[in-house]
């Protein structure tokens, strides 16, 4: 068997990058269905005599209790990855995400409280993505493939397009919303049991062959055991700022499009099915637009890796904003142009796996998976942040108001290009030795929330 399976062995590390993406993609697929179930739910209840009416504030809530959940969740998983590393810290993600997924139907009848510590629990284990992120292309990319596998990791979204919403709507429609969660539950249960057969922290304990652990560790700085992080260094460093304001104003637009899209589509005559397809549309978008760029990232070679980056973040921040400004002012017109409007949005927005995504591994090295898992806190701040805008500037859902909505979002984008652009560099800022002589700042959890 072994004999057999030996081409596998020489490319192992797509093995777990495939098993990273599934389950990457079921951690947000749990949570994430909430912004879908909530425009249809008490149209279409199994038992409508004691299902609670959510209002749109109450409902704003919900989105809001997931970011505050991200939020709590992220240092502490941060902590838990440098501790034990991805594999055992993945499984208990795992284990929370389903359990809060197979209880969320429940938790919506009984009382606002309950659902909201539901939807908090779902946050907390959704936190855990963005740092697995890191970790995995440090510990599992070679140099020469660091924006193709950031592409699709980061891509995990597309699972969103691919099994959610589909699964959503004819679950919707066959058995009603609360089936939803159940059929997800088990997703992410299937997922985590996956994840815990397959995926080890260490190459040299897979199946892997020497060759290819030698392809993964050419040219790295190579960490065993328990990573010590220079937080200081990497708090107190105005590149890593930029990059993080950069992140912060590109998430916030596209996690904009993603929660509040099958609102607008709603608004402007799609019916639930029409609703889920549009939906997804901007998801397949993003797959292959991450793709794309990453596979463009590593092949150019006659531009310098700090010129790729600024292409490609101009590209993920100021062409996405044009498009968006674009969508904004033709937002009475066709309701089909809207969504071919955001299907080129997500694609242009998918190049920021070539630009701060790619910047923040190769500036931070190992420290990756605390560079680019600060990106989550930032993508969670945003989704704090864009439920009490949107309920306060698109208050009666009119058209003129998701006019001033994007305005606002068109803006960061431009701010976000004139903070990042100045200060890219590929430059690996963090040594292993620093690191070392730095262990004091990491001695507990507590000194790390504190900075």
């Amino acid at each position: 068997i072994l004999a057999r399976l030996r081409p596998l062995r020489n490319y192992y590390r797509y093995v777990i990058v495939a098993v990273t993406f599934i389950m990457l993609g079921s951690l947000m697929i749990g949570p994430d269905v909430f912004t879908y179930t909530m425009v249809y739910m008490e149209r279409n209840s199994t038992n409508p005599d004691s299902f609670r009416i959510y209002t749109d504030q109450e409902k704003n809530y919900l989105i809001t209790a997931m970011a505050v959940g991200t939020l709590i969740g992220m240092y502490p998983f941060n902590w838990l990855f440098a501790r034990y590393g991805a594999r055992f810290t993945i499984i208990g993600a795992g284990v929370l995400c389903t359990a809060s997924t197979f209880l969320m139907p429940i938790c919506l009848d009984l009382s606002f409280a309950t659902a909201i510590i539901a939807r908090i629990a779902q946050g907390i284990s959704y936190s855990a993505d963005f740092g697995l992120v890191g970790l995995v292309v440090a510990k599992w990319s070679p140099i020469s493939e660091t924006a193709l596998i950031l592409a699709i990791l980061s891509a995990f979204s597309f699972l969103k397009a691919s099994v959610q919403l589909p699964l959503a709507a004819y679950m919707l429609q066959a058995y009603g919303w609360r089936s939803i969660y159940y059929a997800i539950g088990g997703i992410i249960a299937g997922a985590t049991a996956l994840w815990t057969l397959v995926y080890r922290d260490d190459p040299s304990s897979t199946p892997a062959t020497p060759i290819e652990i030698e392809r993964i560790e050419r040219g790295k700085q190579i960490t065993t055991g328990r990573v010590v992080v220079p937080y200081r260094r990497i708090l107190l460093d105005y590149r890593i700022w930029a990059l993080w304001a950069a992140a912060f104003a590109d998430t916030t637009a596209s996690i904009m499009l993603m929660v509040y899209s099958s609102k607008l589509f709603a608004r402007i005559g799609y019916d639930p099915t029409g609703n889920a397809i549009a939906t997804s549309l901007p998801g397949y978008a993003m797959i292959v637009g991450k793709i794309s760029s990453g596979i463009l990232s590593d092949r150019i070679k006659c531009l310098s890796e700090t010129t790729k980056i600024r292409i490609f973040a101009f590209i993920s921040l100021q062409l996405s904003a044009l498009v968006l400004l674009a969508s904004a002012l033709t937002i009475e017109g066709n309701k089909s142009l809207q969504v071919a409007l955001q299907v080129i949005f997500q694609f242009l927005v998918a190049a920021n796996v070539g630009a701060f995504y790619k910047g923040g591994v190769l500036m931070s090295g190992p420290y990756a998976f605390f560079v680019i898992g600060n990106v989550q806190m930032f993508k969670s701040l945003s989704v704090l942040f864009e439920p009490l805008l949107f309920g306060w500037i698109v208050a009666n859902n009119s058209l003129a108001e998701w006019k001033t909505f994007y305005y606002i979002h068109v803006a960061l984008l431009t701010l976000g290009t004139l903070v990042y652009l100045p200060f890219v560099t590929v430059k690996n800022r963090y040594t292993i030795k620093e690191a070392e002589a730095a262990s004091g700042e990491s001695k507990d959890l507590s000194e790390h929330l504190r900075l």
